[in-house]
């Protein structure tokens, strides 16, 4: 090891020294295992593996396994990064693998000397820096530390999105890559930047190791590295200096607040901010993490009443725990309200509170012009934030204003184009308008981004439905059934899929299943209605809806637009119930 990386540091010195065209770099991988001479050759798992792992070096760079990981960890000096397991030609398992972190300074003036002559379009990319925050991988013993390396990644990507002159890709597309093993140059072509920040978080007891690297997209090359070992009390300190030092390297430059901290200080408990991390973390992974997650907010605001991020975050919880039906609207909505105001009287300028607050608004009173209105400050305040836009365009949508809808949502997935959540409204906007052909194409995107994303694959269901596939609408739906554990949302859609295809039996078992009080404590009205508007037991059906308007539940704002109701949109009493929910006009 100790060979490998002189070897590195001597030809990077000797490429310093001479011209261009005489300079050389060599990638380096290590495996311990089986070396066995062969006449004037030698083989063996030790030369076979480490050949294999070789090209996920960096040039001028080494690559290792984990055998040799666990002999030279915490006894050498250079930084180990982990890149992840990978599959191996002819090697049954996946193989965990690891870089090292070589001193930057003689790669990042190596790379000057070897940058070659921009073209028009790479000095326009050039002007208009740009960067990637892939998730900082947890090197932790504890598993569950992974909130905080996802938490930390998180919160230097909204820091470089406040720097003018860098454009910042959103949190969904980076994280679309966590525990993947393409490299780097592969990760920042797709998503279109020129460099990538990468790193690892370790945290044990109170001591915080956090490594970056900024690697350059076009040859490779680390443009800055560094460690820190702090406290974890730390944390923000840390953040800061990662942030400055990227600026530097990408030659980015203040203005009048060089001595002030880059990005707002939510809270001064690190308690706090460490149970807010975890409440994003479990509400990022919905349905049953929605539950976890409202319990972080919870703690994280006993540390720290007046943190406006996690009235944010309770906020968001609280809105989702309605929106799939986990809880009556009527219980959560005005807990979530009480959050989402108080978040805005600490932070005005929160976009995101701006944004929990809309969807409020459209949940408790029907207000559409307030609601729009907090979707559009949101995105004011924040031109890169993507859950204002698709909920503007949702808005919009409910309110038959098509065009205008998909429009907001296409802003939305230029944004964030490896968004399942943004793929998939922007299907929904374009089921909406009977568009039943570009909603399939939309949600099949959202799926090939994410297999098990759920809410994608119910609604992709949905659309079969309605355009008359039945056995791809059966499929669908089953598989989200299967994919939430079956939860009773993505049961009730079958249950209707069911009864219009001529399964009355099925659909009546699942109408029974979801009034039982034994298998779902809460059901939500609107979803009661649907097997019973697949029977055809129109009278029945309406009941429901009626008691799902009283219930303030937010699917029934998409009464107008929705397919699924045209039959009943001659009805007086669904008329009556339109007007109701401020749908009239």
């Amino acid at each position: 090891m100790c060979c490998a990386v002189e070897i590195q540091e001597l030809l990077a010195r000797r490429n310093l020294e001479e011209s261009t065209d005489r300079t050389f770099q060599v990638r380096i991988g290590i495996h311990l295992g089986d070396v066995l001479p062969r006449g004037n050759d030698i083989v063996g798992d030790g030369v076979n593996i480490a050949a294999r792992v070789e090209p996920l070096a960096d040039a001028g760079g080494i690559a290792l396994t984990q055998q040799v990981f666990d002999q030279v960890y915490n006894k050498i000096p250079q930084t180990l990064t982990r890149i992840g397991k990978v599959e191996l030609r002819n090697i049954q398992r996946p193989v965990e693998v690891y870089r090292v972190v070589l001193d930057s300074k003689t790669s990042a003036t190596l790379t000057s000397k070897r940058r070659m002559p921009l073209t028009s379009n790479q000095n326009n990319r050039e002007q208009q820096k740009s960067i990637a925050v892939l998730p900082f991988i947890n090197m932790s013993s504890d598993r569950e530390n992974e909130f905080l390396s996802d938490g930390i990644s998180e919160d230097l990507l909204n820091a470089l999105s406040e720097i003018e002159g860098l454009h910042v890709v959103a949190r969904t597309s980076c994280f679309a890559f966590k525990g993947r093993s393409e490299d780097i140059r592969t990760i920042g072509d797709a998503l279109g930047v020129e460099t990538v920040l990468e790193g690892s978080v370790r945290k044990a007891d109170n001591k915080l190791r956090i490594t970056a690297q900024l690697i350059n997209v076009a040859d490779g090359f680390r443009l800055w590295s560094q460690s820190f070992d702090r406290e974890m009390q730390d944390v923000f300190a840390i953040q800061d200096d990662i942030t400055r030092a990227i600026m530097t390297a990408l030659k980015l430059r203040l203005a009048n607040r060089s001595d002030q901290p880059l990005s707002k200080l939510q809270t001064a408990s690190t308690e706090a901010y460490e149970l807010y991390l975890k409440g994003r973390f479990f509400w990022n992974q919905r349905g049953i993490g929605l539950k976890k997650a409202l319990h972080y907010f919870e703690l994280a605001l006993i540390e720290d009443a007046d943190y406006a991020l996690a009235l944010s975050g309770l906020a968001d919880t609280y809105s989702l725990l309605s929106w799939y039906g986990y809880l009556p609207p009527n219980e959560v909505i005005p807990k979530a309200i009480l959050a989402a105001k108080r978040a805005l009287q600490l932070d005005p300028q929160l976009a995101e509170a701006h944004t929990s607050l809309g969807f409020c608004l459209l949940c408790q009173d029907c207000d559409w012009a307030g609601a729009e209105g907090e979707f559009i400050r949101a995105i004011q305040l924040n031109p890169r934030t993507v859950p204002a836009r698709y909920w503007l365009g949702w808005l919009h949508s409910c309110c038959g204003n098509h065009d205008t809808a998909i429009g907001h949502c296409l802003q939305a997935v230029e944004l964030e184009p490896f968004s399942p959540i943004a793929r998939t409204f922007l299907g929904w906007m374009h089921y909406h308008a009977g568009q039943f052909d570009e909603a399939e194409q939309e949600l099949l995107r959202a799926i090939a981004l994410d297999e098990r994303f759920v809410f994608g694959i119910w609604f992709l269901g949905r659309v079969y439905a309605a355009a008359d596939k039945r056995d791809l609408a059966i499929a669908a739906l089953e598989k989200a059934e299967e994919v939430s554990s079956g939860a009773a949302w993505t049961r009730c859609m079958l249950g209707h899929a069911w009864a219009i295809f001529g399964e009355q039996a099925k659909a009546l078992k699942i109408l029974a299943d979801i009034q039982d009080a034994n298998q779902y404590l809460y059901v939500r009205a609107i979803g009661v209605a649907l097997p019973l508007l697949g029977l055809g037991d129109r009278d029945q059906a309406l009941t429901w809806l009626d008691k799902a308007c009283n219930d303030r539940d937010v699917w029934a704002l998409m009464m107008k637009v929705d397919p699924i109701y045209a039959d009943l949109r001659m009805d007086a009493r669904f008329v009556a119930l339109l007007r109701r929910m401020g749908l009239g006009q």
